[in-house]
């Protein structure tokens, strides 16, 4: 799955990774993944944040036991989301050379048929995306 065309993705010693896209680029940009580390290192088919948006979601994550202890289906998704929960949490952290962006890809690890991004017909397990 690819939002954006023409992505190139190499793997480099020290679990860092380069996205090089196709285009002559014109700006560095630093991006973090979060995932458990069975799901690998190379964020293919998965969602990254700048740094902000990457710590929003980590420090969101430690509220997740009064969340879930209160689960609602509005805010719930995140007590089965294996990006939040998983023992084995990664941060993985990229810098893309970029001349444009395209659209977000909204990605999440399937659990119980959903993406909870309103895909609900996904297989178990996968990570799933959506553009938009």
């Amino acid at each position: 799955f690819n939002c954006t065309p023409n992505l190139v993705v190499r793997q480099r010693p020290a679990m860092f990774i380069s996205v090089l896209f196709a285009f002559p680029a014109s700006q560095n940009v630093t991006v973090f993944h979060v995932n458990p580390a069975s799901y690998g290192y190379a964020p293919v088919n998965m969602d990254t944040g700048d740094a902000l948006g990457d710590m929003y979601f980590d420090i969101r994550g430690v509220v997740t036991p009064i969340e879930c202890a209160h689960q609602s289906p509005s805010r719930g998704h995140d007590c089965d989301n294996a990006e939040v929960t998983a023992n084995d949490l990664v941060i993985t952290k990229l810098v893309l050379n970029v001349k444009s962006f395209g659209q977000y890809g909204r990605c999440n690890i399937c659990v119980n048929g959903t993406d909870h991004h309103g895909n609900n017909s996904c297989v178990d397990g996968a990570y799933w995306c959506s553009c938009g």
